[in-house]
């Protein structure tokens, strides 16, 4: 399951990170990531795995669910990740929008700070509003859920907008979702998120640059 030929030996992968998938950009049709995704928030595995990757020199990039009890510390956090030799480069924390507050974004802040990558995880249904400042905590929001209830979801068009507004990408995870990179260029979306090898189009046509930030009249 290397993510590169001719590599050093992977390290294992572990109950940490138990998938792999590949970021399209969306416009351009190109992997713009693959993607090491953990299933649960074990942070000391997270760690030791990602630790492990960066002395073999593997590439990829290590996306792990940062429970909120997690950030009880975003300081040890941060010194006890580096100690290990973790570079945030490779290792982004992903937090559930469902449950966040005013304590844990604003710890979450404090991670940022250090240089470590957030995205934001979320799915149609409603959620507390966050102010431009707590949206501009996350480099890219991650939808996940049915294709046809995110579509039907005003709420969740509207957390898009104002992610992009905000310089966020919008990244596409769920299911059911069509192949036609336009359609999900058409509400909202800079990448999708695949599971498994990448292909080389996955049967997308290049999205036209003057639709890259423009949503259906859904």
């Amino acid at each position: 399951m290397a993510l590169r030929k001719n590599a050093s030996p992977e390290p294992p992968l572990s109950a940490a990170c138990d998938s792999i998938a590949h970021r399209i950009d969306l416009l351009s049709g190109l992997v713009a990531a693959h993607v090491l995704r953990a299933s649960d928030g074990d942070i000391d595995a997270i760690l030791r795995v990602s630790a492990a990757r960066r002395r073999a020199d593997s590439a990829g990039l290590i996306i792990a669910p940062l429970p909120v009890a997690a950030l009880a510390d975003p300081d040890a956090l941060d010194a006890a990740a580096k100690a290990r030799g973790v570079d945030p480069r490779g290792l982004g924390w992903e937090l559930d929008a469902a449950v966040l507050d005013r304590t844990a974004l604003d710890r979450a802040a404090r991670l940022r700070a250090r240089g470590w990558a957030l995205g934001l995880r979320t799915g149609p249904g409603e959620a507390a509003p966050l102010a431009a400042r707590d949206r501009a905590l996350f480099s890219n929001v991650v939808v996940a859920g049915d294709w046809a209830q995110a579509c039907a979801c005003p709420a969740l068009q509207t957390r898009l907008r104002a992610a992009q507004a905000v310089g966020a990408s919008v990244v596409w995870a769920g299911a059911h979702a069509p192949d036609d990179a336009r359609a999900l260029v058409a509400e909202g979306y800079d990448v999708v998120e695949r599971a498994g090898r990448p292909v080389r189009q996955l049967a997308m046509a290049r999205a036209p640059a003057e639709h890259a930030s423009s949503f259906s009249s859904r």
